[in-house]
């Protein structure tokens, strides 16, 4: 590879094998320990509270039921 070529530029691939190679290159190097988070979904938990707080037990049941088909 060209040594001028700026290899922490972001990139973007047309195939998620590519992606894939790309990416595991990039965290082989990174100093280890390593550590993975957790994903946290803000929006669902904001909903979610918002139902809780203001809905009624029979609708929050309508509105897991709707959920469950989405």
């Amino acid at each position: 590879m060209d040594r001028n070529y700026p290899s922490d530029a972001l990139h973007t691939k047309a195939e998620n094998i590519s992606v894939d190679q790309h990416n595991n290159t990039k965290l082989a190097v990174i100093p280890k320990p390593m550590f993975t988070l957790p994903q946290i979904n803000i929006l669902t938990m904001s909903i979610n509270k918002i139902l809780t707080e203001y809905w009624q037990e029979e609708d929050l049941k309508l509105v897991d039921l709707i959920m469950n088909f989405i």
